[in-house]
């Protein structure tokens, strides 16, 4: 089985996360709670932090 992998640049992740999480109507806290990470989390990757986005990623 080929494995692909897809290369997004963090700031479009960053941008795309915070659209869709404004088009729901929801805030960082709630959004937070739905997916089982903190606000701070959010905000981090919403703000480009990448070392915060590795570390979830680990976890996948």
């Amino acid at each position: 089985m080929t494995q692909v992998s897809l290369r997004l640049p963090l700031s479009t992740l960053a941008r795309e996360l915070r659209a869709y999480r404004e088009a729901a109507g929801l805030t960082r806290p709630e959004l937070a709670k739905k997916i089982g990470y903190t606000p701070q989390w959010i905000g981090q990757i919403e703000a480009g932090d990448g070392e915060s986005l590795r570390r979830a990623g680990s976890g996948l």
